[in-house]
């Protein structure tokens, strides 16, 4: 049976970090943020936290090998 490969563009939109949270890139980021203020740019720029259980445990079934430090 051949080994199952992880989900290459999952783990390119996807950071674990050490302690198991999942982070992702903010929504609505694209283009038109002229009349954003310097605070919210800086706060959508860093990455979001995944919190839903459901989606953390389709998360980890794409990631595979990647998605071991996932705390549910």
């Amino acid at each position: 049976m051949p080994k199952t490969k992880t989900n290459k563009t999952a783990k390119k939109r996807m950071k674990i970090t050490k302690s198991g949270k999942i982070l992702t890139k903010q929504i609505r980021t694209g283009h038109l943020k002229s009349k954003w203020s310097t605070n919210k740019r800086f706060r959508k720029n860093t990455g979001a936290e995944v919190s839903s259980v459901g989606y953390k445990k389709i998360l980890k079934s794409l990631l595979k090998k990647s998605g071991k430090g996932i705390k549910i």
